[in-house]
């Protein structure tokens, strides 16, 4: 992945050129819920069709928390996410053009996928009181791995191949203290347009929106 590779080093940077003016964090969630919508438009209608579905994953991140005063701050972060694998089965015509009578049969796939991301994060308090925790609001880009399994059906045999992809993605959270160094976050994350292989024509890819829900901790040292 290349443009993955390109994300760590350059957050690898900013952390040299900073480590002595800002914090690190460290932090750790589980996804319970991972909904893929392969009908989006917009954001505004999304619809789990044929070949969406739901999972549960999790992911590990490292941060640079910037220098920041008492009522707001900022941060980059770089992550990893393991959102888990969904399955299904989708029919199809075997002959595409045929109009009457047509002979179908059923491919059965399943998809797996992971996402090094890198994001930029601001934080906002509730109030003038530090415990009452912030809100949370990020953008950033990802780079995905999705390996897809599956069989044509009438006897066609198996396949399996993986794809990779990148795009833009957005989130919003809260970040709740609990203790001078810990703190545990809810979050929406929204990647846009990630790539996996085309269940009935393999040799393509289709388009999928992915909405994780998770709940994690973080640590500032």
């Amino acid at each position: 992945m290349k443009l993955s590779s390109l994300l760590f080093a350059a957050l690898l940077e900013c952390l040299t050129l900073n480590s002595q003016a800002a914090e690190i964090s460290v932090g750790a969630e589980v996804a319970p819920l991972v909904a893929w919508a392969d009908q989006c438009v917009w954001l505004i209608d999304c619809r789990i069709e044929d070949q969406g579905g739901h999972s549960n994953g999790y992911g590990f991140r490292v941060g640079l928390v910037l220098p920041h005063d008492d009522t707001s701050k900022t941060s980059l972060e770089i992550g990893y996410d393991k959102l888990g694998s969904i399955s299904g089965s989708t029919d199809y015509f075997l002959n595409p053009g045929c109009t009457i009578f047509c002979p179908g049969a059923t491919s059965n796939w399943k998809h797996e996928t992971s996402i090094i991301h890198v994001s930029a994060l601001g934080f906002l308090p509730w109030d003038d009181r530090k415990e009452h925790g912030a809100v949370i609001a990020k953008i950033g880009l990802y780079s995905s791995s999705t390996t897809t399994e599956g069989d044509y059906g009438a006897g066609a045999g198996a396949y399996s191949r993986q794809v990779s992809g990148a795009g833009l993605l957005l989130g919003a959270g809260y970040d709740l203290p609990l203790a001078e160094h810990l703190s545990a976050r809810a979050a929406a994350d929204i990647f846009f347009k990630v790539k996996v292989t085309d269940p009935i024509q393999s040799g393509n890819t289709i388009p999928e929106t992915l909405f994780k829900f998770a709940l994690g901790v973080d640590y500032t040292f």
